[in-house]
């Protein structure tokens, strides 16, 4: 008779342990989601800040070369749409990005990558509000960079966030998607936790006035990381550029450390002008 085998018996988990093992997962998952999450919303505000430098340089090589004046800023531009039907929406001439297209060398300088470009072709707005005060809201008129004497504190351009400025779904226009996107007559960003109304008075999302069907107000929080539901960067911080070349980013309007007038600091709401044409 052969000796009894002392070699231990295999065993497997049991479900106990299975579900125990299944829960410390999930529960690491949870922790490390929104961490993934909001790094990787932070590399987008990063590319969106280095796109945003880009524009300005672009900006910057435009007024040298045009004595001292930066590209105008008119109403509605579509893409290359000087020919299109005005009852589309598309104003004469070229809009402010066509019109520095050869300094950026490629239009997905204007892009966020945190928005689809074909619904979104220019990320940014240019501030006019100062341009337009000083010309009683003319369209066409252009920023001469000497009046100008706060240069690390005077906006340039920045995140536009503003549901006007761009076409369904992404705002609330029913116009084709804009490169001409200004804040002379609306303003152009909203920060963190903003609601503002827009054209007319009215919210996108419909409260405060009659709204707009199917639009969602940037300024309200939700989606992830800094993104509204509609993909719009409305939640959070926002990228706003200055006229010497410095990009930062604020979660609101910051008295003292940003203005929209050339000559005096002041609020976007404090630099007035009456119009004579549409903008946006």
């Amino acid at each position: 008779m052969g000796r009894p085998s002392t070699t231990p018996r295999e065993r497997g988990f049991t479900l106990i342990e299975l579900l125990v093992v299944i829960a410390i997962i999930a529960i690491l998952v949870a922790l490390l989601l929104p961490a993934l999450k909001g790094a990787r919303e932070s590399g987008r505000a990063g590319v969106c800040g280095s796109n945003l430098r880009g524009v300005i340089q672009a900006l910057t090589m435009y007024a040298d070369e045009n004595r001292e004046r930066g590209p105008h800023w008119s109403g509605w531009q579509t893409y290359h749409g000087d020919s299109d039907m005005p009852a589309a929406g598309d104003n004469p001439g070229l809009g402010w990005a066509e019109l520095i297209e050869d300094q950026v060398q490629t239009m997905e300088a204007f892009t966020d990558p945190s928005r689809k470009v074909s619904a979104i072709k220019v990320a940014y707005f240019l501030q006019s509000r100062y341009t337009a005060s000083k010309n009683a809201g003319r369209l066409y008129t252009s920023l001469n960079v000497p009046d100008v004497q706060f240069g690390d504190r005077f906006v340039l351009t920045g995140d536009a966030t503003n549901p006007v400025l761009f076409a369904r779904s992404y705002g609330d226009s029913v116009k084709p998607p804009n490169v001409d996107p200004d804040d002379a007559r609306w303003q152009g960003v909203f920060y963190a936790n903003e609601r503002r109304p827009h054209s007319g008075g009215k919210y996108a999302d419909g409260g405060g006035g009659s709204g707009s069907s199917g639009a969602i107000d940037p300024s309200q929080p939700g989606g992830g990381g800094n993104l509204a539901a509609n993909g719009v960067r409305g939640e959070g911080a926002s990228n706003i550029g200055f006229i010497d070349g410095h990009v930062g980013l604020y979660q609101q309007y910051a008295p003292g450390r940003m203005t929209w007038s050339g000559t005096e600091m002041k609020s976007w709401a404090e630099v007035t002008s009456v119009f004579v044409g549409g903008g946006g």
